[in-house]
C-alpha cells in the first residue's frame, strides 16, 4: 500500500480541495466578464441628487480604483470616444441616522447610508446592465469637536462608497 508522510498528506488534501472547488463551479464574485462583450469602460461622475457635497467625486474615485484593481488591463479608458460602454448613475440618497445616544439629546454614533442607481450603457444607447437601489452604510463616532466629527463622517462616506464600488463591479461582472 502507498504511504504518505504528513507533508505529503497535507499536499494531497490541498490538491483534492482545489479540484473539488473547481469541479463544483465555485467562483469568486466579480471574476466574470463585463456584459455585452464590453472590453473598455468609461466611468462618468454620478449625478448627485443629495445635499452631501462631493460624494459623487469620492464614488467616482472608488469606482475607478475598483476597475483598475480588479478589471482586465486596459478596461478603464479616460475618453468616452474610445469606450465600448459608459458606467453612469445617480446618487439618490445620503441619509444620516443616529445609532447610539450619548444623552437624550446628543448622539455618540451615527450611520451614513448611501443609495445609488447605476447602469452600463453601450455605445448604441442600449442598457447592458442596471441596478436601481444599491446601498451601503458605515457608522462613525460623533465627537465633542465638530471638525473631528466631520472628519469621521468623511471617512465613513469613503468607506461606504468603497463598498458601493465593490458591489457595483461584482454585480456587473457576475452575470446576473
Amino acid at each position: 500500500m502507498f504511504e504518505l508522510d504528513i507533508p505529503g498528506k497535507i499536499i494531497g488534501i490541498v490538491i483534492l480541495a482545489v479540484f473539488t472547488i473547481a469541479a463544483c463551479g465555485y467562483r469568486f464574485s466579480g471574476g466574470g466578464e463585463l456584459p455585452g462583450e464590453v472590453k473598455r469602460v468609461y466611468i462618468t461622475i454620478f449625478n448627485n441628487r443629495t445635499s452631501e457635497l462631493g460624494v459623487e467625486n469620492v464614488l467616482a474615485a472608488q469606482l475607478t480604483d475598483e476597475f483598475v484593481t480588479l478589471g482586465p488591463k486596459g478596461v478603464l479608458v479616460s475618453e468616452r470616444q474610445t469606450a465600448d460602454a459608459e458606467l453612469s448613475g445617480v446618487i439618490t440618497t445620503v441619509a444620516i441616522n443616529t445609532v447610539t445616544l450619548r444623552t437624550q439629546l446628543s448622539s455618540a454614533e451615527r450611520r451614513v447610508r448611501i443609495t445609488v442607481a447605476a447602469r452600463l450603457t453601450g455605445t448604441n444607447g442600449k442598457v447592458l446592465w442596471r441596478a436601481d437601489a444599491i446601498s451601503a452604510s458605515q457608522p462613525y463616532r460623533v465627537e465633542a469637536d465638530r471638525l473631528t466629527t466631520d472628519v469621521n463622517k468623511r471617512a465613513a462616506i469613503a468607506s461606504a462608497t468603497r463598498i458601493l464600488a465593490e458591489t457595483i463591479y461584482n454585480r456587473m461582472t457576475s452575470g446576473f
